[in-house]
């Protein structure tokens, strides 16, 4: 596990992916990560993803396959307000 604080900028504007497109996943042994983005009217993480979209195995991706921003870390600090989800 690391020690030392980081800061995840998301940029304004909409991040959108389709299949085969970056989500983000912080694991468990990444901890003391500060998310940062430019306010939740200017910054939109949208993904297509379901639990029954097929993934790169041939398989639905199932419960937690379609995060699109997963966070398994100890230590968060989100900014609040600062980022909006959209389906």
């Amino acid at each position: 596990m690391n020690s030392s604080q980081y800061i995840l900028e998301i940029n304004i504007g909409l991040v959108a992916g389709l299949r085969g497109g970056d989500k983000v996943n912080i694991p468990p042994l990444k901890s003391f990560i500060t998310i940062e983005g430019g306010g939740a009217e200017k910054t939109v993480v949208q993904w297509g993803d379901t639990t029954q979209t097929i993934g790169p195995n041939g398989k639905p991706l199932g419960t937690f396959g379609p995060a699109t921003f997963a966070v398994n870390s100890p230590y968060l600090n989100p900014r609040t307000s600062l980022l909006r989800y959209r389906i």
